[in-house]
């Protein structure tokens, strides 16, 4: 509101309803301004109906001012007038101040002033801008060391991978290469768009391929095949492999393995997890505790998004909706169609069967997964289910019918369980309660520990512990991700097996690479997982879910999940009616 400063000076000279008589000329003193100015600024607090302005019939008769307005109310309308300013961190500072309801009556206005709105530069320009609120959160915004869904799905909008797979028709599609091609599966061949340029201005080519892909450890799973990478010119590149795989091109299509400049990369070192350069339909104009934001990238090779630019809101969580999602969080009314998915992906607990102790013994694993039950771990509420696989639908086959039988596991050794935390509040804390409280019950005694995610790859760090709680999230490539997991270093899982069942992992998975059959992939994939199952290497937990509401008939299209549980930015677009 204007003049809410003059407001607020009316509340240290007269009461709340009671009617005063006073002049324009001590109202002006009050002020500190000109008895013109003061006119007007009376004139619009009566317009908001925020006094009421009585003028007295007779000679000496002054007239009479009443408020009707308290103090919460400047607050309240000094918060709106900062978040339209997107002042947004000192509106909620100031709304603070204010009592409970006032609060609750800002966060309700907030909520209303989010979404997709249209700003205009000009005359001539418009902004179609995306606007949400969200919890503070520390990105990392460099491919190759992503750790969460939130930064993965921040690097989706600003890079491009050489190709792009869609799980729902099993196929690879261009991106920065326009073709690729290999007669043995050992030798691949790809082909570069040209004039696909990164957003500091210089043109993508082979050599950043090639720099990209050797940024990862030699271990690492997209590079550990890889013989070596011979470039032909500035759009050619031949990949030399030590095995034959047809899900290599698939590893090119992950979000890790996007394309960076490798000029920028010398030159700003780990400045680029914060100042990222891609060649996305996104770029990073502003990234701070207040404040995220990506702007249409004018010079996007591909096809250019709809929406100009995206605001994501550092909110505190009193302002935050029930749930944390972007656009549309809650049903207004019945007419409004919830959309609901679950995550692919799910958590689990892996045993340590490289430390000497029971779970070396696989009767001992066998019977603690038999007092180990996922329906103990979901919350109903949050629309989680229990997990019996890595997969959704496969885990949907499962009976959850709870047999609850004594484990007789008694032991005096204290077994220790590490908690996969991905920053400060975002961990498996509570499954690694609820897994504590159930041993306890069969008497095994516990200790537990927080341990940040990079710590998963410190195999010196790793057996200290006997089990781990933890979990991941799919990509849009699930058998990719799935194998990835089952053999990576760097996963609570691989390095945990005995050297028999490491070999069957890689018998396993070395067949699937060398299979052309999608049905036949997936059959032999689910095979290692219910050996790796029965074996007690690993127990399923649960798998969470997604909710997010759409009118029917909306002028918004393509407002739907991702595999992240994101919106994808660049399909977003809006109908004119």
């Amino acid at each position: 509101m204007r003049y809410s400063k003059y407001a607020s000076k009316l509340l240290s000279y007269y009461s709340l309803h009671n009617q005063t008589e006073t002049t324009i000329t001590e109202l002006a003193a009050v002020f500190q301004c000109s008895e013109r100015h003061t006119k007007t600024i009376i004139h619009y607090l009566m317009d908001e109906q925020w006094i009421t302005w009585q003028v007295s019939r007779g000679r000496g008769r002054k007239p009479i001012i009443t408020l009707h307005f308290k103090n919460d109310d400047i607050l309240l309308e000094r918060a709106k007038e900062l978040v339209q300013k997107k002042n947004y961190q000192k509106s909620f500072t100031v709304i603070h101040q204010a009592s409970n309801a006032y609060q609750e009556a800002f966060r309700i206005w907030f909520q209303q002033q989010l979404g997709i709105t249209q700003v205009q530069m000009d005359k001539e320009k418009h902004l179609d801008v995306l606007r949400y609120p969200f919890y503070p959160v520390s990105l990392c915004l460099d491919p190759l060391h992503a750790k969460s869904r939130h930064d993965t799905h921040m690097i989706q909008q600003i890079f491009e991978c050489l190709l792009t797979y869609h799980s729902e028709t099993n196929t690879l599609e261009p991106r920065i290469a326009h073709y690729w091609e290999s007669k043995n599966g050992k030798q691949w061949t790809f082909y570069l768009r040209k004039n696909v340029p990164f957003h500091h201005g210089r043109m993508v080519d082979a050599n950043d391929i090639k720099s990209t892909l050797l940024r990862f450890n030699k271990e690492h799973i997209i590079r550990i095949n890889i013989r070596n990478i011979e470039i032909i010119n500035s759009t050619t590149l031949i990949f030399h492999l030590n095995k034959v795989d047809y899900l290599f091109p698939r590893l090119l299509a992950d979000i890790r393995s996007a394309i960076v400049p490798i000029d920028v990369i010398e030159n700003s070192g780990e400045n680029f997890s914060t100042k990222p350069v891609g060649s996305g339909p996104f770029q990073l104009t502003s990234y701070n505790d207040k404040r995220i934001q990506l702007d249409r990238f004018e010079n996007y090779y591909g096809l250019s998004p709809w929406l100009d630019r995206v605001e994501i809101i550092t909110t505190p969580e009193k302002f935050l909706p029930d749930q944390k999602h972007p656009l549309l969080l809650k049903a207004p009314n019945s007419s409004w169609k919830a959309n609901h998915t679950y995550q692919q992906g799910a958590n689990f607990i892996t045993f340590n069967c490289r430390k000497k102790g029971p779970l070396q013994n696989i009767d001992y694993r066998k019977r603690l997964c038999k007092v180990i039950h996922p329906a103990d771990f979901c919350l109903i509420k949050n629309g989680e289910i229990a997990a019996h696989s890595m997969l959704v639908e496969k885990s949907l086959t499962f009976s959850n019918k709870i047999n609850r039988i004594a484990g007789n596991l008694s032991s005096t050794v204290t077994l220790k369980i590490a908690v996969q935390q991905i920053r400060e509040g975002a961990n498996h804390y509570r499954e690694a309660v609820i897994l504590q409280q159930l041993l306890l019950q069969n008497g095994i005694p516990t200790d537990m520990e927080l341990i940040d995610i990079t710590q998963l790859s410190n195999p010196d760090k790793m057996m200290n512990y006997d089990l781990i709680v933890g979990g991941i999230f799919l990509s849009t490539d699930r058998l990719l991700s799935v194998l990835t997991f089952m053999e990576s270093m760097s996963m609570p899982l691989y390095p945990l097996l005995p050297d028999n069942a490491q070999k069957e992992v890689q018998k396993q998975i070395s067949r699937v690479r060398h299979s052309q059959d999608f049905q036949n992939q997936w059959d032999i994939y689910y095979q290692l997982e219910n050996y790796l199952k029965e074996q007690g290497f690993i127990t399923f937990l649960n798998h969470r879910s997604h909710t997010v509401y759409e009118p029917e008939n909306s002028l918004y299209e393509n407002i739907q999940l991702d595999h992240n549980g994101r919106i994808d930015y660049r399909k977003v677009w809006k109908r004119a009616f």
